[in-house]
C-alpha cells in the first residue's frame, strides 16, 4: 500500500534533476491530471452561459426559474401631480428590508411608469459581481413590487446563479480566481510540451533507425 502510494506520488511530481525530455514529460502529464478536471468545469459553465436560453430551458424541466425581474413588465401605479420619489428614499426603503448587505446598483425608472430596481448585494452571495438581490419598487408609493432573493431560490435558479462564479473562480475567493488563473494557462503548456514530447519523440526514431 506505501508502495502503491509513493509510486502514485511521483507520477504526479516533477523531477528536477531530470533530463529534458523527462520534465517535459513530466510537465505535461502533472499539469493535465492536476487541471484536467478544473478545465472541464470552466468548459461546460462557459457553454451554459453562452448558451443562456437553452441552459434555462433544460434546467426548466428539472426546477422552476422565474424570468429575470428585468424582463418582467412592473409598473408604477401613475399618481397625476403625483412626484416620484428620489434615490436616498428608495435605498432607504431597500436598506430596511435587507439592513446588511452592499448597495450595488439602483436603475432609475424610464418612464412615468416605470419602475426602480435595486441591488443589493448580501456578504454570503456566491455571485460577487452581480448581486441577485433585487428589489424592485413603486417610483410613487415606494411599495415593493417585488423581491429576489438568492435565499430563496429554487434549485434550479440557485443552479444558474452558480455558473458565472464557476466558471471565473469567483465562487472560491481571491485563491479561487487565482487558481482559475492559472488554469487558463495551462492549455498553452499542455500545447507547448505536447508538441516538445512529439518532436523528441521523432528525433528518438531517427536516432534509432540510423543506427
Amino acid at each position: 500500500m506505501v508502495a502503491a502510494q509513493s509510486s502514485m506520488a511521483n507520477a504526479l511530481t516533477i523531477k528536477r534533476k531530470a533530463s529534458v525530455e523527462r520534465l517535459t514529460y513530466d510537465l505535461h502529464k502533472t499539469v493535465g491530471v492536476y487541471f484536467g478536471g478544473l478545465l472541464i468545469v470552466i468548459m461546460l459553465t462557459g457553454i451554459a452561459l453562452i448558451f443562456s436560453t437553452q441552459t434555462q430551458a433544460i434546467v426548466t424541466l428539472f426546477s422552476p426559474i422565474k424570468m429575470p425581474s428585468h424582463k418582467m413588465k412592473f409598473q408604477s401605479v401613475l399618481i397625476v401631480g403625483g412626484k416620484p420619489l428620489g434615490v436616498d428614499a428608495v435605498v432607504n426603503i431597500v436598506n430596511q428590508l435587507y439592513p446588511n448587505g452592499t448597495l450595488q446598483s439602483v436603475i432609475l425608472p424610464k418612464t412615468a411608469t416605470d419602475v426602480y430596481r435595486v441591488g443589493k448585494l448580501a456578504d454570503n452571495e456566491v455571485n460577487q459581481t452581480f448581486t441577485k438581490r433585487v428589489v424592485t419598487i413603486d417610483q410613487y408609493s415606494g411599495k415593493i413590487l417585488e423581491v429576489r432573493d438568492p435565499g430563496q431560490f429554487s434549485g434550479g435558479e440557485t443552479f444558474i446563479s452558480w455558473l458565472y462564479p464557476l466558471h471565473s473562480g469567483e465562487a472560491f475567493g481571491f485563491v479561487g480566481r487565482l487558481i482559475w488563473c492559472l488554469a487558463g494557462i495551462a492549455p498553452l503548456v499542455l500545447y507547448v510540451t505536447g508538441i516538445m514530447r512529439w518532436l523528441q519523440k521523432r528525433r528518438a526514431k531517427k536516432r534509432i533507425a540510423n543506427e
